[in-house]
């Protein structure tokens, strides 16, 4: 029986791009490296993630064609369950052992009850970042609650959080690299 890994693609801050990281990851480990997978959209309220299937599910509903292109893959979609935060884990203890891995779109906050609950439950945490100054403002509390609060505490399973470059701003001048190095716990 395999061990369900738990990831999240979070941010405190929105228009990074974390929803879309969450459904291309899910779909790559689902479609191309063959695993099972299963997406919480605890993205509450826009629940996009779900919004995203339910206009995949129409689109086939309606297109024969798309349809049949769809079938030629020779796997179903993976699940997409959403809930609210306070859910999220239960939700996931359920899915323990079904699924390989099971991808988590949380809110664009730290102010939601339960999220800390959920951290904890989690074996990864990736968090994409732009490299402008509010995108890294806004990652280096969400990093340090990570470290503080969540990381090597008991019982945590959470492995290792990573910031990351999603968007690059051409026009931004400043080294906000250099400045998140010089700030994050080593």
């Amino acid at each position: 029986m395999s061990t369900t890994k738990y990831i999240s693609i979070s941010s405190q801050k929105g228009g990074v791009g974390k929803t879309t990281i969450n459904i291309l990851a899910a779909s790559a480990f689902h479609f191309l490296a063959n695993q099972k997978v299963a997406v919480i959209d605890c993205d509450y309220p826009q629940h996009s993630l779900e919004g995203l299937r339910n206009k995949e599910l129409e689109l086939l509903k309606n297109s024969p064609d798309k349809n049949a292109e769809f079938q030629a893959l020779g796997r179903q979609a993976y699940p997409i369950v959403a809930c609210e935060v306070k859910d999220a884990l239960s939700i996931a203890k359920q899915m323990q052992g079904q699924f390989d891995l099971v991808f988590i779109d949380t809110p664009g906050t730290i102010n939601v009850p339960g999220i800390i609950e959920l951290w904890k439950q989690l074996d990864y945490i990736f968090m994409p970042l732009e490299s402008d100054r509010l995108s890294v403002e806004a990652t280096i509390p969400y990093a340090q609650v990570l470290e503080k609060f969540i990381k090597g505490q008991p019982g945590s399973q959470l492995k290792q959080y990573y910031a990351f470059w999603n968007k690059h701003i051409k026009s931004e001048k400043q080294d906000f690299t250099s400045a998140l190095r010089s700030t994050l716990p080593s």
